[in-house]
């Protein structure tokens, strides 16, 4: 795992509110924590609840921010530009953890 990937984690788990890399932050709003990459919502958890979504971005950095929050694998197909989480493709819905 890489360390921004590593700090998403953290930054996930702990609830903070950061900039991790010039493309990833997490943002508090209340008791929902909100993910971010290239300023796209890739993630939120109100209440423990956990939703992620590829936002049309099915590359292997979205992949590994969401896998990395999720403690799942979340995998990417270049042929189909998005993402899969459990097998299920991800392409820009909001997918419950």
């Amino acid at each position: 795992m890489r360390q921004v990937d590593e700090d998403t984690r953290n930054a996930w788990r702990f609830g903070y509110e950061i900039y991790i890399s010039s493309n990833t932050k997490t943002k508090k709003r209340g008791n929902t924590l909100f993910l971010y990459l290239h300023d796209n919502l890739i993630a939120r958890k109100t209440d423990g609840v956990v939703e992620i979504n590829d936002c049309g971005w099915g590359t292997s950095v979205t992949a590994r921010r969401l896998s990395a929050i999720t403690g799942e694998k979340v995998s990417f197909s270049k042929k189909e530009d998005f993402c899969f989480f459990r097998g299920q493709p991800i392409d820009k819905k909001w997918i419950k953890v």
